[in-house]
């Protein structure tokens, strides 16, 4: 899959030694770039990832997340933002989960594979509901 955004990622996980800062693109046509300057351009190393979502479920008063690994490849792609193409076991499903119990699409990532010590933390100890998706 491919994954690019606003890119608010620390320096470390792009391939480049000094990322460059820019406008966000996308709400730069509506709001103006003086309005969206920070965000960084620079494609995601090649490494292996862990993955989270935490929402809130408003109906029920509860906290929820999704957690999962994959890992950022070194294919080719051209694009803008904070950017790489991901490798997730069943990638589809994964969106599928994301779409059908909506959640939000911004996830937060970490350059290590620890998904299980998440998933642990968070509902063991937190006792919040956490879908880990394998």
């Amino acid at each position: 899959g491919v994954v690019f955004h606003c890119s608010n990622l620390p320096k470390d996980v792009f391939i480049d030694d000094i990322p460059v800062m820019h406008y966000q693109e996308i709400i730069a046509g509506t709001v103006g770039p003086e309005n969206t300057y920070g965000t960084i351009y620079g494609r995601v190393k090649e490494n292996p990832f862990t993955y989270l979502r935490i929402s809130t479920d408003d109906l029920e008063g509860k906290m929820r997340a999704y957690v999962g690994e994959g890992v950022f490849t070194n294919d080719p792609l051209t694009t803008f933002g904070g950017y790489g193409v991901v490798q997730v076991p069943r990638f589809q499903e994964l969106l599928q989960y994301i779409c059908e119990n909506g959640f939000e699409h911004h996830v937060t990532i970490n350059q290590a594979r620890v998904a299980a010590a998440v998933e642990e933390a968070l509902s063991k100890y937190l006792g919040w509901t956490v879908y880990h998706h394998k």
